[in-house]
C-alpha cells in the first residue's frame, strides 16, 4: 500500500505502533522521525525503514510530504462503504 501524507509545519503524527512494515520517503520538507526512541532529522530524498511493531512518531520541522509504503496494507486507512 502506498500513501502520501501532507504535513503543515509543526504537524505531528503522534506516537503509535502497528504490525505493518513501513518504508517512508521524504518527498518535500524536513522531518524529525523517532523510531524505538532514536530520533533523526530527514530532508528531501531521505528515507527510513520501520519494521513491524516498534513505536514511532514524526514531527514536521517544515511543511512537507511523506510517501509511505506499508506491507501488508493498512486496512485502518481504508474507508468502509
Amino acid at each position: 500500500m502506498l500513501v502520501a501524507f501532507r504535513f503543515e509545519e509543526g504537524g505531528i503524527r503522534p506516537l503509535h505502533s502497528h504490525l505493518n512494515s513501513q518504508v517512508s520517503y521524504v518527498a518535500e520538507g524536513t522531518f524529525d522521525v523517532t523510531v524505538d526512541g532514536e530520533t533523526v532529522r530527514l530532508g528531501p530524498g531521505s528515507s527510513f525503514v520501520r519494521r513491524a511493531a516498534p513505536r514511532s512518531w514524526v514531527v514536521a520541522v517544515t511543511e512537507g510530504i511523506l510517501i509511505d509504503t506499508f506491507n501488508p496494507r493498512r486496512d485502518d486507512f481504508l474507508e468502509t462503504q
